[in-house]
């Protein structure tokens, strides 16, 4: 995934906000509790001087509710929490305008609201909220099963009750619809052919009141499916074909949350945990990755050419004692982490063709490797000190190539890796494949230096698998076992080295056919598609059975928890390559767990 795209838009997002002036947080102080009005008015002074948005929330007896999550200027602006007497408080740019507000909470309806900002003075809103319960309740049941039972049939029986013939989806794929209510415990188990499979499960009905994926969408073709509550389910394929080595991983959304705590949604370091605990409890995830980036900048002495002079500064998004324990918590659960080292453009570099044509001489090429060699080496004894596994060092792309001189290229990263070898004892691995086209050779045909590494890592995320908005299992399996057999299994026999595969499949109609959109962006026209997104990945893991020089499957882009998705801030539906609370993470569970 294009990972410096990203930090650059979250980036860019976040200084125009804050340097427009309009979001700035303020820290909270203790205060007298709530009072009784309610509405667009002032009648309490600010507990911060500088706070000119202000109020209070409590439930319908006047008792305050702490922990409501408060949205100023809809779910794309700032959030607060409400402390422990219902109190929140924002300073925003003083202008004459309205702010859209949202309140909510898990247990309460949520309350759109708007507020009324001047260029003087304190606006307060204060807000009640009602306790939610017995609303209708729709829950979707999606079951996925093992390939080989494919002739079988599925039902669905809730309690003592008889049980219900479930819809089939594809050949792997089942589902059910329940009308249920609010608060209701359901019990239900599944049974194939009429005989009882797996064990029973208990399941809290709640309302999902999902406003982030239904305001301002009226026309969207699955609006309603977007309020039922999901549940996904999966049985055991156990006796499949994939190689008794192959482990799988997951890669964490690639920022370590800095963008994100920026604009005050969690902080990563507490969540990297439970996150971890959910992926080896559904998936049985073997292998983590963290990506760690170190930014290039270059100041240039002559008008219209920013890359005379190499010049590269380390830029770090995770320190020692957040990597430190993010080891700690991965080997607590048994799993073991890959370090991804990316490398970003500053924004002031101009990486435009016709630039990097002017100025990347011999010697200027030799500078930046040998720059860039250095900043590998810093992250690589962090890494050492926290006991990372596996290291994977990552150039730029073609941006340091000269010319087609691939073997020039090879030995510059060979030297790179045997200088990160001195500092660092773990696994060491190059970043730097994409296969296109199953038909065309790649850099994995063109570059030599796999030989230095103890693996070999490979990203399908680009392959070219469909021109079809709705491709079938079969269809995609086949590809995929082309890429294998044509592109992939010659270079792990050349160099007698096992390989990893990085994929990022995203979830909306025709993703699979398309290269890539960026998960910052709002795309309304797309609609989401969590089945295709999981089918791509079941015709994956069917190409991979027999395939012994395959030993891992890393899907990266695992969203750190449920709130940080950046669709869920902008009035869409979650289209990324996430697979959290999705199909597909059933369908990796399938696969591996058991």
């Amino acid at each position: 995934m294009p990972a410096a795209k990203i930090l650059a838009l979250i980036a860019i997002a976040v200084v125009a906000a804050v340097g427009a002036g309009f979001f700035i947080f303020v820290p909270k102080v203790p205060t007298s509790p709530p009072p009784s009005p309610t509405g667009n008015e002032t009648t309490t002074p600010p507990r911060n001087p500088n706070a000119n948005v202000i109020g209070y929330v409590t439930d319908s007896s006047g008792n305050p509710i702490a922990g409501v999550k408060v949205h100023l200027g809809g779910l794309a602006g700032l959030l607060t929490t409400t402390d422990s007497t219902g109190y929140y408080e924002f300073e925003v740019a003083r202008d004459e305008r309205d702010f859209e507000m949202i309140f909510e909470k898990a247990g309460y309806d949520n309350v759109i609201t708007t507020i009324h900002v001047t260029a003087t003075g304190v606006a307060q809103q204060n807000v009640k909220m009602v306790v939610s319960g017995h609303e209708p309740v729709t829950v979707k049941f999606t079951l996925t099963v093992p390939y080989t039972m494919a002739g079988d049939s599925f039902s669905i029986q809730f309690g003592t009750s008889d049980p219900i013939a479930m819809q089939q989806v594809n050949e792997v794929t089942w589902c059910y619809l329940k009308e249920a209510t609010a608060g209701d415990i359901l019990t239900y188990r599944y049974l194939v052919n009429g005989s009882p499979v797996g064990s029973t499960n208990s399941l809290k009905v709640v309302k999902m009141n999902r406003i982030y994926e239904t305001r301002n969408m009226p026309d969207w073709p699955n609006v309603d499916e977007m309020n039922y509550q999901k549940v996904f389910d999966f049985i055991p394929y156990t006796n499949n074909g994939l190689a008794s080595d192959l482990e799988l991983g997951q890669g964490f959304f690639d920022l370590w949350g800095i963008n994100y705590n920026k604009v005050g949604l969690e902080n990563t370091s507490d969540v990297a945990g439970p996150s971890m605990e959910r992926m080896k409890e559904k998936m049985n995830v073997s292998w983590v990755l963290l990506t760690d980036f170190v930014e290039y900048t270059a100041l240039d002495p002559l008008p219209g050419i920013n890359f005379i002079t190499p010049g590269l500064k380390s830029v770090y998004t995770v320190t020692q004692e957040e990597m430190n324990r993010f080891v700690q918590q991965a080997h607590a659960l048994g799993m073991k982490v890959l370090v991804n080292i990316g490398t970003v453009w500053a924004d002031n570099v101009d990486v435009s063709l016709a630039n990097r044509s002017k100025v990347r001489t011999r010697e200027w090429l030799d500078a930046v490797w040998a720059q860039w060699g250095n900043m590998m080496v810093e992250e690589a004894a962090k890494c050492q000190v926290a006991g990372v596994d596996a290291l994977q060092v990552r150039p730029r792309g073609d941006m340091w190539n000269e010319g087609d001189n691939y073997a020039y290229t090879s030995e510059k990263i060979r030297e790179v890796v045997a200088r990160v070898r001195a500092t660092y004892d773990g696994q060491v691995t190059i970043g730097l494949i994409d296969i296109l086209d199953v038909n065309e050779p790649s850099s994995l045909d063109f570059l030599t230096m796999w030989d230095a590494a103890d693996f070999i890592c490979v990203d399908l995320t680009q392959l070219h698998i469909t021109d079809s908005d709705q491709p079938t299992i079969s269809a995609m399996q086949g590809v995929f076992e082309a890429a294998l057999s044509q592109r992939i299994a010659p270079a792990a026999g050349e160099y007698g080295k096992k390989v990893m595969l990085n994929v990022q499949f995203q979830s909306y109609v025709g993703a699979i056919r398309e290269k890539w959109v960026e998960p910052s962006d709002v795309y309304p026209d797309l609609v989401r598609d969590w089945q295709q997104q999981a089918d791509a990945y079941e015709s994956l893991l069917r190409a991979l059975e027999g395939k012994n020089y395959v030993n891992c499957l890393m899907s990266v882009g695992y969203w750190w928890d449920d709130a940080m998705d950046p669709f869920n801030a902008n009035n869409s539906p979650s289209i990324s390559h996430s697979v959290r609370g999705k199909l597909a993470e059933s369908v990796l569970g399938k696969w591996f767990v058991g």
